[in-house]
């Protein structure tokens, strides 16, 4: 599969995470976060080019952070906004403004656990459909609940499924619907949202119970 891209997203300020350094700068067995989510998209060898979104000021010191783990000279950097939304913008952009890529695969980099498998798998299902998305079973229960923090209902479950990235979209629809959805004041919850947003349909395809995002210390063994 020629003409593919990765946009890896490592720009938010992992404020969840407490005091120290952003989640995706963190070690995970002796090795960046942000080196393994990237490690597992070059491990496939299916994508002409590897992006990565950074916070403004950092492209020097994310190079310095991967050196000693994958070579940087073929991965580009581009320094994000003040939303996820943004910053994905921003990197559709440049990947339009340069060799404009047939598919793109969205990835939040603090999801280092990601599978090359899984990898070609949405990029597969993306060929197929245009855009997909890999989701996976919710295992809690589920509630909405008063500002006072009382149960105010139980939301069923049956139909509902935790949505995964990457996310795989035909590159000029997502651009096409992230430059439509830039002035919105929606708050969009991930790519696939902008894409359907656009009116566009997006498929679903297992994810990996492995696939976890960090968001918390606990999920990397308290550090």
């Amino acid at each position: 599969m020629s003409g593919c891209a990765a946009l890896v997203t490592a720009a938010g300020s992992s404020v969840r995470m407490g005091a120290g350094e952003k989640k995706e700068y963190r070690t995970l067995d002796g090795m960046p976060v942000l080196a393994r989510s990237l490690l597992a998209f070059r491990e496939t060898g299916l994508f002409s080019t590897l992006l990565v979104t950074v916070p403004p000021g950092h492209i020097e010191r994310v190079r310095e952070l991967l050196g000693p783990f994958l070579p940087t000279e073929d991965i580009r950097f581009v320094e994000g906004g003040t939303t996820r939304k943004a910053s994905v913008f921003n990197g559709l952009k440049v990947l339009a403004e340069s060799a404009e890529p047939d598919y793109v695969l969205i990835h939040d980099a603090a999801r280092p656990w990601i599978s090359p498998e899984l990898i070609r798998s949405v990029l597969e299902a993306a060929h197929a459909h245009g855009a997909a998305v890999p989701v996976a079973d919710i295992c809690d229960a589920l509630v909405e609940t008063s500002p006072d923090g009382e149960v105010t209902r139980h939301i069923p479950k049956t139909n509902l499924r935790a949505v995964q990235t990457p996310q795989g979209f035909r590159f000029r629809d997502i651009w096409d619907a992230h430059r439509k959805a830039r002035s919105s004041r929606i708050t969009f919850y991930d790519d696939a949202q902008v894409l359907m947003h656009a009116g566009k349909t997006v498929f679903t395809l297992p994810g990996d119970p492995a696939n976890r995002k960090i968001t918390y210390p606990c999920d990397l063994g308290g550090q």
